[in-house]
């Protein structure tokens, strides 16, 4: 019989933010770690995403259809960021440093023209992440703004950890998550790139979901989780137009694992409509805007143009596990991929958490786990099957990252509500264990990429080279950045620790760092 949360006394509501308060500096610290350590507009689309948000809070909201560059909109913005592309002169060059990077010194905030397809997505995500544009200029402002980014990131990690430590059994689900925070996801989350918001967004929605659906929570507690739950569904519909099919899948996800007398309590009370209400609101104004057409088209040929669509339908199926490469690590503009012991760690730790929540797991996670496995799988293969005609194949593994993550998190659920009182010590131990194994991971992916555009990655290059002989260095320069990146992960190894260091009743008197005091 499971324990169940009561009305939340005075003593819960004083810990029940401690969480989100201890995870926050962590999570920014590993985020703008590789913010700074990674070269200015060294992701996917960088220069499009920072043009598209100096152009917003500028009041450009979409720009105007190039003629001069198909497939683009033209925005006014400071030359700095117009000629950012041009620090992208290491791209697709494993053998190239980040020392051909070349400021821009003439004029750099003189308004020019610039150049970018980032006017699909909805304004929300490039208005937060552009103020920095308003007041700052050059590289100030472009790391100025990926500090927006992980900001956000971070606090919606922080949430979903706050949000996970109010549930009754919560060991394998904190595990999961630290899991589900690839080194992909720190890495997206240093960078201008709406795709970092929707995967952190859709975990904090997942678990606000499923904490207001399965736990008790009355008055000023399910103002709380409704309020926080409106601020992810918000921002998560405003990334990128998939992000509505997230919030869908995550949303039935939710009900199946509802407990009805719950659910009925939550919806008998006007909070719930009037965040209902609000959350709607949100989505139909996404979904409006992803609707609207803005006519932009295929700026270059890729591979795959005119393939017909069974073809790249069975094609795509075949590169599922391609894509995979794209949940774990493959850092810059998908040029450097996460080292082998990194995936290693990230292919067991997953696969034993999906393995284990189809075998202990109840049917109500059995059938949220296949509905997430296949969409994972199936998604991306309709979808390019419908683009590759007029697209060729564009599909990226970090489309579905936001899904991958969902499936991790869903499975420590899972494993949460089919642990065994009578499962033995070691494997109740085996969570705290592998904490270890995977920050040695996120530390490895760290420093390989580090070592792309310090040194380069030629084969007769070792790491005594980067000591040696450095030919680029970020800000307060790599070794700093790397002590600043392995200290966080040993506090987050230490608190993350000592939080699943529960029973299935809750937290011991002296370890509640993540979690605060359960009453039954």
């Amino acid at each position: 019989m499971h324990s169940t949360v009561t009305a939340p006394t005075r003593t819960n509501t004083r810990w029940r933010w401690k969480p989100l308060v201890v995870s926050f500096p962590i999570i920014f610290t590993l985020m703008m770690s590789w913010g700074l350590a990674s070269p200015l507009m060294s992701s996917p689309d960088e220069p499009a995403h920072a043009m598209r948000a100096a152009a917003v809070v500028q009041g450009d909201l979409t720009g105007q259809l190039s003629i001069r560059e198909p497939g683009t909109s033209e925005v006014l913005v400071p030359r700095y960021l117009a000629e950012s592309m041009d620090l992208t002169c290491f791209r697709n060059m494993i053998l190239t440093t980040a020392a051909c990077q070349v400021p821009v010194t003439d004029q750099p905030n003189e308004l020019v023209t610039g150049y970018t397809t980032a006017t699909l997505n909805t304004p929300v995500f490039y208005a937060i992440t552009g103020l920095p544009t308003l007041f700052l200029d050059g590289n100030k402002a472009m790391y100025a703004m990926r500090a927006m980014v992980a900001l956000m990131c971070s606090a919606l990690l922080a949430i979903a950890f706050m949000a996970i430590a109010q549930l009754p059994r919560r060991r394998w689900t904190l595990f999961s998550v630290a899991v589900a925070v690839t080194p992909m996801v720190l890495f997206l989350s240093g960078t201008i790139n709406p795709n970092a918001v929707e995967v952190c967004a859709a975990v904090a929605t997942l678990a606000l979901m499923t904490l207001i659906f399965r736990e008790d929570s009355s008055g000023s507690v399910l103002l709380e989780r409704i309020a926080l739950l409106a601020l992810s569904v918000f921002l998560l519909v405003n990334t990128r137009s998939l992000s509505l099919f997230w919030l869908l899948i995550i949303s039935v996800i939710a009900l199946i694992l509802a407990r009805p007398a719950v659910l009925k309590a939550v919806f008998s009370r006007p909070t719930a409509w009037v965040g209902t209400a609000v959350m709607g609101t949100a989505v139909v104004f996404a979904l409006w805007w992803f609707l609207t057409p803005k006519g932009l088209t295929q700026e270059f040929q890729s591979v795959g143009v005119g393939t017909p669509w069974l073809t790249a339908f069975i094609t795509s199926l075949d590169r599922t596990f391609d894509l995979g490469y794209g949940w774990i690590g493959v850092f810059g503009w998908l040029d450097t991929p996460a080292p082998a012991f990194t995936l290693i760690v990230w292919i067991v730790a997953s696969g034993t958490l999906v393995v284990g929540a189809f075998l202990f797991g109840s049917w109500r996670f059995r059938a949220c786990l296949i509905v997430l496995a296949t969409a994972l799988v199936l998604l991306p293969a309709l979808i390019q099957a419908s683009l590759a005609a007029e697209w060729g194949y564009v599909w990226q593994g970090r489309y579905t990252l936001a899904i991958f993550v969902c499936l991790i998190v869903v499975s420590g659920l899972a494993l949460d509500e089919g642990a065994s009182p009578t499962w033995p010590s070691p494997l109740k131990r085996l969570p705290r264990l592998a904490i270890v194994m995977i920050a040695f991971a996120q530390l490895a992916a760290f420093l390989w990429a580090l070592k792309r555009y310090v040194v380069g990655l030629s084969w007769d290059l070792t790491w005594i080279a980067m000591i040696g002989q450095p030919n680029w260095q970020p800000p307060f320069g790599w070794i700093a950045i790397a002590c600043c990146f392995a200290a966080a992960l040993a506090v987050g190894v230490i608190v993350l620790s000592k939080s699943l260091n529960t029973t299935d009743e809750g937290p011991a008197e002296d370890e509640r760092l993540l979690v605060g005091p359960y009453h039954r």
